[in-house]
């Protein structure tokens, strides 16, 4: 057996280990890049759909606490899931319309599109 001959035997499990983990960084790499851009695209999408519209539909749990709740008085939303996304709105330059929504429901809310952002804690 010629030196280096052991590395490219077929049961020479470092030699595959290695071929496997090389092939897989680049697999990897590639499939990390077109969900960084699939990402940016969903992003710029829904920035233009609140610009277009210029309101920023936000999901917010109003569970209770300094978070979220319902003000006895007022009947409104407040909380720091309220003034947060009123802050965002007032960065965007867009009204904001305050969806409640709960843990069951809040992720297919996002999917379905009847939220722009969750700020749910």
């Amino acid at each position: 057996m010629r030196s280096g001959d052991a590395d490219h035997q077929p049961g020479n499990f470092m030699s595959n280990k290695r071929s496997s983990v090389s092939g897989f960084f680049p697999a990897m790499l590639g499939v990390l890049a077109s969900l960084t851009v699939s990402s940016a695209a969903l992003a710029d999408a829904t920035l233009d759909r609140i610009q277009e519209r210029h309101r920023l539909v936000v999901g917010v749990l109003l569970s209770g606490g300094p978070f979220g709740s319902i003000d006895p008085q007022t009947r409104k939303p407040k909380g720091v899931n309220v003034e947060l996304a009123e802050d965002i709105g007032k960065r965007l330059g867009v009204d904001v319309e305050l969806v409640s929504v709960l843990t069951a429901n809040r992720v297919q809310f996002l999917q379905q599109g009847k939220v722009d952002l969750l700020i749910a804690n």
